[in-house]
């Protein structure tokens, strides 16, 4: 059975890529070695100042009712990161559950179409 990927607007990786990726991005975010990264917070700041795609990027507030069941979602074409507003708490405590939805969706923003280029950095 053969899978047609091309209409998901990602490129898809080899483990090695993506072990490259996850190391360039956590320096990015400002995580040195093993460590953990910041708080969901600064680790936003990072991606901002850090990463040229993400210059602009926004965590937008979202009313429960118009996310519908989504938690967080991210929006490409405005470089945003949409949370409900239920989970805004979340946020500030940094709790767990909001730091992998987070960093998920920021993924997302980096490895669709056109930003690949971001990880062809040097490591110097």
């Amino acid at each position: 059975m053969t899978t047609n990927f091309e209409d998901t607007g990602a490129t898809l990786r080899s483990a090695e890529e993506c072990e490259n990726i996850a190391r360039v991005l956590r320096r990015a975010l400002g995580c040195t070695g093993d460590d953990r990264l910041p708080d969901i917070s600064k680790a936003l700041e990072n991606a901002r100042k850090n990463i040229p795609q993400m210059r602009d990027l926004e965590l937008v507030v979202r009313g429960d009712h118009s996310m519908g069941r989504s938690e967080a979602a991210a929006n490409t074409k405005a470089r945003e990161i949409e949370i409900r507003e239920s989970d805004l708490d979340g946020v500030f405590q940094d709790t767990p559950r909001m730091r992998s939805l987070i960093l998920h969706e920021l993924a997302h923003l980096l490895l669709h179409t056109g930003q690949d280029k971001f990880f062809r950095i040097s490591e110097g």
